[in-house]
């Protein structure tokens, strides 16, 4: 008699385990699904044309090399918005040391930030308009 109760038991926490599991997988999904949705909003919201060229830039080959500290690096990046996440950006501070260069951006011959450099090897320092980019980098731009 007390080996089924125990079988029961065991059994009943077996059943509560597999709920427990199944829930926190479906909250986990849901909080992960909502993150990616809030992502989504946030490029939705970005300006239509300002999306187009930062992906026809990256579709280019054109790359913006800057650092976290530099302040027109940071004015660049608000400039673009939320559609900034689709510039091809290459971070150069090396964390720990800020007077190292990370060597993605010394083996590109970076010198100053930001540097702009375009598929055909041309580059570009300092913040940029938009017109000048979408010109230098051949994609499609009007006011």
């Amino acid at each position: 008699m007390g080996n089924k109760k125990h079988q029961q038991e065991k059994s009943t926490a077996i059943y509560r385990a597999v709920i427990v599991l199944f829930v926190v997988f479906l909250v986990g999904a849901f909080a992960v699904g909502k993150l990616k949705t809030g992502e989504d909003q946030a490029l939705e919201s970005a300006d239509p044309k300002v999306l187009a060229l930062a992906e026809c830039l990256t579709e280019k080959g054109v790359k913006m090399y800057g650092a976290e500290w530099c302040s027109h690096c940071q004015k660049q990046k608000k400039i673009f918005g939320t559609a900034f996440e689709r510039v091809d950006y290459v971070e150069c501070t090396v964390a720990g040391n800020p007077r190292a260069q990370a060597r993605e951006c010394s083996d590109a011959g970076v010198e100053s930030y930001p540097t702009w450099i375009f598929a055909d090897g041309s580059r570009e320092t300092g913040q940029r308009s938009f017109e000048d980019l979408a010109f230098r980098g051949g994609c499609e731009w009007t006011d």
